[in-house]
């Protein structure tokens, strides 16, 4: 299986089907595309979710997501 590494928090909004386009200056290998592939979120967080994504991680997660 094939993973892609995402900071947080678009590896978790990928992850919840809230983030469904995953954009990148590079394609995607074309043996990829329409595959099943993992979601690996980095350990460096980019900048805080915004308030919006923080409730909806809560409310589908709880608070250990934060």
């Amino acid at each position: 299986m094939y993973a892609i590494t995402l900071h947080q928090p678009w590896a978790s909004l990928i992850a919840l089907g809230l983030k469904t386009v995953e954009t990148r200056s590079w394609p995607a290998p074309a043996r990829l595309v329409g595959q099943t592939v993992a979601v690996h979120a980095g350990k460096r967080v980019v900048r805080g979710p915004s308030v919006l994504v923080e409730r909806e991680l809560q409310a589908r997660w709880g608070e250990e997501c934060g």
